[in-house]
């Protein structure tokens, strides 16, 4: 039996209610040519996953060329650019998320329901392999 949890925390911890990354893996880019890839970061089965406050944040290194974008409210960035350097890169993104904001204390909803703030695992990271050949 648990304890300390409610039916509801039971239920999203089953559903696997909690940030996930796509696509978990990159395609290879070739050198000297155009490179653009998004990946973006999402609450596995909530509906209104875009409510909630995301913090995305890169560690590692990446081909000299390629930049990193962020987009709107870090639930995704972009990699583009035109590489100048082969090799094998690696990097981590690592997302925290935090519940949906609050307005006088009441939840946002939206016209088809409340929105669900309760998550099994609030943040997740993932290592990518990066080549440009």
């Amino acid at each position: 039996m648990t304890t300390g949890c409610s039916e509801d925390d039971i239920i999203d911890c089953i559903d696997f209610d909690g940030p996930e990354f796509n696509p978990t893996e990159l395609s290879s880019a070739e050198l000297y040519q155009p490179y653009l890839q998004r990946i973006d970061v999402a609450i596995a089965n909530e509906p209104y996953d875009n409510l909630f406050n995301y913090s995305l944040k890169f560690s590692g290194e990446l081909p000299a060329g390629i930049t990193l974008k962020w987009g709107d409210n870090q639930q995704s960035v972009t990699l583009e650019g035109i590489p100048t350097r082969t090799g094998l890169f690696e990097f981590e993104l690592a997302v925290k998320v935090s519940d949906p904001s609050y307005d006088n204390g009441i939840v946002y909803q939206q016209t088809e329901g409340e929105v669900q703030d309760n998550l099994c695992y609030d943040s997740e990271k993932i290592n990518y392999q990066f080549q440009v050949i």
